[in-house]
């Protein structure tokens, strides 16, 4: 569930005399969601108290005026994250055949054999793989996401975006003796930085670098001792993480459309500057 309405400050207007003058409207947005069976029970819900709010002057951090400006608190952010795990958006399975549709490699039990050569005594020839991430992190676990400042930036708007998920719980299925068996499952903690970039074409684009696993526990293994356990860990949720975004995730803005049917102009936006400002 997602509503969003103009808060108790409601529509401001700056009247400095200058570039910068203009309207501002001040929302409250609100998310929720009914917990999806793959969730732990939640005890209550994090503290989600939003910061103070930086001032749209009508000037960027370089004296440049603009025409219109948006800020969005941290807080919202995580809020989502919140209401995208409780309705179980994190909880995933996928098998060979959809890996292969999703990123375009089959992975099967010869694959992960090149590294894991336990499998081979598990299962008779190439098999099909199958894996679930389960998150079983708790309510204490937020805020799962920071924002940060990239200094080197090369003149392209962005910032950065880090991402902590302790406790995901990864597990490996293949067939054994002609049906679904587990073979695996481990814990571990998963980090990810993020950069959300302005595109030359007016679309914000997210991409993410490799992810970080640490704090790795088995808490169920049929592989041999031998077996790279590691390596899977890493390349599960690598390929967990190419399967939910594939090339990138883009957000076309719309303002195009949206400016010219309100002014009757044919006005362009640009993406201008973006920066972390305000409190948490």
């Amino acid at each position: 569930q997602f509503k969003a309405g103009p808060s108790a400050e409601g529509f401001t207007l700056r009247t400095a005399g200058n570039q910068g003058d203009g309207m501002g409207i001040t929302l409250d947005v609100g998310m929720d969601a009914i917990d999806h069976p793959c969730v732990p029970a939640v005890n209550g819900e994090p503290d989600f108290t939003v910061g103070e709010a930086p001032i749209l002057t009508g000037f960027d951090h370089e004296g440049r005026p603009y025409q219109m400006g948006a800020s969005i608190a941290e807080a919202t952010l995580n809020r989502g994250l919140w209401a995208a795990w409780r309705a179980g958006l994190f909880c995933l399975t996928l098998d060979s055949h959809q890996i292969d549709e999703l990123v375009g490699q089959r992975i099967d039990t010869s694959t992960l054999g090149l590294f894991l050569p336990g499998l081979e005594a598990l299962t008779d020839g190439p098999q099909p793989i199958m894996f679930a991430v389960d998150p079983r992190f708790s309510e204490a676990a937020f805020p799962l996401a920071r924002l940060r400042t990239i200094e080197d930036d090369g003149g392209v708007p962005q910032v950065g975006l880090s991402v902590a998920i302790p406790t995901l719980s990864l597990d490996l299925y293949t067939i054994v003796q002609a049906r679904w068996t587990r073979i695996f499952r481990a814990r571990v903690d998963v980090e990810m930085d993020a950069a959300i970039v302005a595109n030359p074409d007016n679309t914000l684009g997210l991409s993410l670098d490799a992810p970080r696993i640490d704090n790795l526990e088995q808490t169920y293994n049929e592989l041999l001792d031998s077996d790279n356990v590691p390596e899977l860990m890493t390349l599960l949720v690598n390929v967990a993480t190419s399967s939910l975004l594939g090339d990138g995730i883009e957000f076309e803005l719309g303002f195009e459309g949206i400016l010219s049917e309100l002014t009757g102009l044919p006005l362009e936006p640009e993406i201008l500057g973006m920066r972390i400002d305000g409190t948490r």
